[in-house]
C-alpha cells in the first residue's frame, strides 16, 4: 500500500466522472494511501533537505 496504489488512484480521479462509484473508490484508495504514507513524509522531506544541503555549490 502506498505510492503504488496512489498513482493509479490519482489518474482515475483525473479521468473519471466525480459522481461515479469508480471515482469514490479511487478517492478512498488515495485517502488510505495518504494515511499510510503520512508518517514517512516528514522523514522523507528531511532526508531530501539534508541531501540537497550537502551537495556542492555550482560555481
Amino acid at each position: 500500500m502506498g505510492v503504488e496504489k496512489a498513482i493509479p488512484a490519482v489518474q482515475t480521479l483525473q479521468t473519471t466522472d466525480p459522481t461515479s462509484n469508480e471515482f469514490s473508490a479511487a478517492l478512498a484508495e488515495l485517502h488510505v494511501s495518504a494515511t499510510v504514507l503520512e508518517p514517512y513524509s516528514e522523514g522523507i522531506v528531511e532526508a531530501i533537505d539534508h541531501y540537497t544541503e550537502d551537495l556542492p555549490d555550482d560555481e
